[in-house]
């Protein structure tokens, strides 16, 4: 088992070096739907959503700089990872829902804050 996971993580290693060298830098989503490679969805996900509060974050930095509006880059960041999360946690939902697979919202939900 150990050893088949090893030659996975090289192959992994090796399929995004090539794909980077090549100008191509495929989502890990994407990377593993083409490749076949386990992944973990966890991690996506946190990615996911910090991907997002940023864009959030960015945005309403970008508003206030054209409206001179002070406001405070830590509460943005929060509401943007509470408005991430609770968007996420719909999608794992309706994804478990789709695929018949239990899962704990309330554990989702409190690794995603």
């Amino acid at each position: 088992m150990r050893t088949m996971i090893t030659i996975l993580m090289i192959a992994t290693v090796c399929i995004s070096s090539q794909l980077k060298a090549d100008g191509y830098e495929p989502r890990i989503n994407e990377e593993a739907a083409i490749y076949d490679i386990p992944f973990n969805t966890q991690h996506i996900y946190g990615e996911v959503m910090l991907e997002r509060a940023l864009a959030v974050n960015f945005e309403t930095a970008e508003e206030a700089y054209i409206n001179d509006i002070p406001f405070d880059t830590q509460g943005v960041a929060k509401k943007a990872m509470a408005a991430a999360s609770a968007e996420q946690r719909f999608t794992a939902s309706e994804e478990a829902y789709i695929d018949d697979i239990p899962f704990n919202t309330e554990i989702i939900a409190r690794e995603n804050i």
